[in-house]
């Protein structure tokens, strides 16, 4: 059936490209609501808040006292994959904050898009702050690079495993689908013209460009979601950015990593980083 599926997909995008773009949009701005467990649970008590936004609610959660780390996950997941985080941080002194952007998690919505989850963690963290530092995963680092964009604030950045551009995700799920490059390239496109995103801001690495705090990239040479090659060229063009690969790890296995969550927080807090590896 799959061969059969592409290729009418690959008809589908060639003989109705505008219908095909607008089905393509509505897929890639739907996530699943994953329903496994999370691997870690905090021993640290946590107090669970909600900001209005849009038509619904945000969820969000605080952990400890002090400045606080802003811990925000990818596509697809929720808060509890950033829980690994909570007590390391909390046992440092800051405070940690995890949110579930809007259609995941606890947060309401069905669909949502970068800009939407750069609103949302905008909104979160102006409740939430003064933030010491942002953490995040995968889908999350564009989502945070756009908020500090629109007036987030933050003393420093860390991103593990963070792509390039939605540009780029399309394109490759479009193409697992059949899909013709010109719908699943173009669908973004027109997505960023119709909701007003600058030029600076369309990819993740000349978004970093204009930012002028401290970045800290971590990437796995054996990442299978996002090629190493992102976070490289990613932590090359942030001005105050440096990178530290990881082998082994995969996409979502550094988030567990003690040696991982050592350095985050070693560079979130100030402190000089050891290992980190060209």
């Amino acid at each position: 059936m799959r061969p059969l599926r592409r290729t009418l997909m690959r008809a589908f995008g060639s003989l109705l490209p505008n219908r095909a773009t607008d089905w393509f949009e509505i897929v890639m701005q739907t996530p699943t609501r994953p329903g496994t467990r999370p691997a870690a649970v905090p021993r640290s008590p946590g107090v669970d808040r909600r900001v209005p936004y849009g038509d619904g609610w945000l969820s969000f959660t605080e952990w400890g006292t002090g400045s606080g780390i802003l811990l925000v996950h990818g596509w697809s997941t929720s808060a509890s994959v950033m829980w690994p985080f909570v007590d390391p941080v909390v046992a440092r002194g800051f405070r940690a904050i995890t949110l579930d952007l809007p259609a995941h998690g606890r947060s309401d919505g069905v669909r949502t898009n970068l800009v939407q989850c750069g609103g949302a963690t905008l909104a979160v963290g102006h409740a939430a702050g003064p933030l010491a530092g942002i953490v995040t995963h995968s889908f999350g680092g564009p989502v945070s690079v756009l908020a500090l964009h629109h007036g987030l604030r933050a003393d420093r950045l860390v991103m593990l495993g963070p792509p390039l551009s939605v540009t780029v995700a399309a394109i490759s799920v479009g193409d697992a689908l059949g899909l013709p490059r010109h719908v699943s390239a173009g669908m973004y496109d027109r997505f960023a013209d119709r909701v007003g995103l600058r030029p600076d801001e369309r990819t993740t690495e000349r978004a970093v460009a204009g930012l002028a705090l401290p970045i800290l990239v971590i990437h796995d040479r054996d990442d299978p979601v996002v090629p190493w090659s992102h976070g490289e060229a990613i932590a090359s063009a942030a001005p105050g950015g440096r990178l530290m690969t990881t082998r082994g790890l995969g996409h979502r296995r550094g988030l567990q990593d003690v040696g991982v969550i050592d350095a985050v927080l070693g560079f979130v807090g100030g402190v000089p980083r050891r290992r980190l590896s060209a």
